[in-house]
C-alpha cells in the first residue's frame, strides 16, 4: 500500500511537470517577438527593434532591402498613427539554435482621419543569442 502511494506521488509529480510537447510555449515567444518587432517599427523606437533583433538582421519588404535603421527611417515619413498587428496560422520550425516560421499577419493603421487594414504573409528566421530568440530575416508580402 504505502509502495503505491509512493509510486502515485512520483507519478503525479512528474505527469504535472509534463515538457510543452507541442512547442506552444515556443510558438508563442517567436510570436510575440515578431509582434514586439513591428510595434517599435510603428513607434519609431529603433532601440527596441534592434533589442529584438540580431545585428545582421535583414527584412524584405515589398520589393526593398530594409535594416532596422532604414525602417524606421521609412516610418518616420508616415502620417502619425497608431497600429494595431495580430498573427495568425503560425508555424514555427526550430530546435536549440534556429527557428523559422511562417503565418498570417494582420496590420490595422489608425489614421488621425481614416484607418486601413492590411494582411500580410511573412516568414521569418530567428537565431537563439545567449539564450535569447532575436528575428535574423523577415520577408514580408501584401497578402493577395
Amino acid at each position: 500500500m504505502k509502495k503505491s502511494i509512493i509510486l502515485s506521488i512520483i507519478l503525479l509529480s512528474l505527469l504535472s511537470c509534463r515538457v510543452d510537447d507541442n512547442g506552444q510555449a515556443k510558438k508563442e515567444e517567436l510570436k510575440a517577438i515578431v509582434l514586439d518587432y513591428f510595434n517599435a517599427l510603428s513607434k519609431k523606437d529603433l532601440a527596441k527593434a534592434n533589442s529584438l533583433t540580431t545585428d545582421n538582421f535583414i527584412l524584405f519588404d515589398g520589393g526593398h532591402i530594409y535594416n532596422n535603421q532604414v525602417a524606421i527611417d521609412s516610418v518616420k515619413r508616415k502620417d502619425a498613427f497608431d497600429a494595431v498587428f495580430t498573427i495568425d496560422s503560425l508555424n514555427v520550425h526550430a530546435d536549440k539554435k534556429d527557428a523559422s516560421a511562417y503565418y498570417f499577419r494582420t496590420a490595422e493603421f489608425r489614421f488621425a482621419t481614416s484607418t486601413i487594414k492590411i494582411k500580410f504573409l511573412e516568414s521569418a528566421t530567428f537565431n537563439k543569442i545567449d539564450g535569447k530568440w532575436k528575428l535574423r530575416f523577415l520577408q514580408s508580402n501584401v497578402r493577395r
